[in-house]
């Protein structure tokens, strides 16, 4: 279960500073989208807590539902939580590139900025999402193999 955590307090993190620093572009060029986001981004940190359910059903609960059943539990909990913040990535790797073609240079240099580096950072998380996404296909980092694999020094 441990092994949960840690990209459940990433991404408790990422979202809600990512937010705070693109919210103004965001609203300057998706009015409604700022809106429903801004209704949505404080009650993510819910969601993030979904795969600690789901590793905590996995360890716990195995002896009644079966170990396939809380493995299929934890990975469809990290997947609904990977399909969020790829969508939400993808709402502000948008907003960056409108921000930057139909704004760019004429707007606050302090909103350039943001665009600029915002799109870098939204890139590596997208890269990031897709890494988890391959080896959960792949069954590279599977809850079984996680959990079952013997720990040698």
């Amino acid at each position: 279960m441990f092994y949960s955590i840690f990209p459940v307090l990433g991404e408790y993190a990422y979202v809600p500073y990512c937010w705070s620093r693109s919210k103004d572009i965001v609203r300057r060029l998706f009015p409604k989208t700022y809106r429903v986001l801004g209704y949505l981004v404080p009650l993510f940190p819910l969601v993030c807590y979904a795969p600690l359910v789901g590793a905590l059903v996995y360890t716990v609960c195995t002896d009644t539902i079966g170990k396939d059943a809380g493995a299929a539990i934890l990975t469809y909990s990290n997947a609904v939580v990977a399909t969020l913040l790829m969508v939400f990535d993808l709402v502000l790797v948008s907003a960056f590139i409108h921000f930057q073609r139909t704004m760019g240079a004429d707007s606050c240099k302090k909103l350039v900025i943001i665009a600029q580096h915002g799109l870098i950072a939204s890139f590596f998380g997208l890269v990031a999402i897709g890494f988890f996404g391959a080896t959960a296909v792949l069954g590279i980092h599977s809850p079984r193999s996680a959990i079952t694999v013997p720990l040698t020094i």
